[in-house]
């Protein structure tokens, strides 16, 4: 139903699917491999629990999180213009709109390096 009455949206879902499960989002020999730290000195090999980042990574996946949130807040509401179920604020998409504009000066402060282009 939804692919059918909104495509783009859809696509816009599916393309962020795809893209955050290319990101390690679930686990695979390659990720659990990032987290080993082999000590050669100590013939010890010992597990990180959580990934060993950078702080600015860490930054640019949050960067990433908000974004991805701030679409699905879009796609909520324009589905709520023909089907409406539920009553949004009414400064939601100004809010939304708000935030939007605060992602981007957050990706332009940590740089064009941020995730992929989306």
């Amino acid at each position: 139903w939804f692919k059918s009455k909104y495509p783009q949206e859809s696509d816009r879902i599916e393309y962020l699917k795809e893209m955050i499960n290319k990101s390690f989002a679930h686990s695979n020999l390659l990720s659990v491999a990032q987290n080993l730290v082999v000590d050669d000195n100590e013939g010890k090999v010992r597990s990180v629990f959580f990934d060993p980042v950078e702080p600015s990574e860490i930054e640019r996946w949050l960067w990433l999180i908000g974004d991805v949130a701030i679409d699905f807040m879009k796609i909520y509401a324009t589905v709520l213009k023909n089907y409406p179920v539920a009553r949004l604020d009414f400064q939601f998409l100004q809010k939304v709109d708000h935030l939007s504009a605060e992602c981007e000066r957050i990706k332009k402060r940590i740089g064009e390096g941020v995730g992929p282009v989306i």
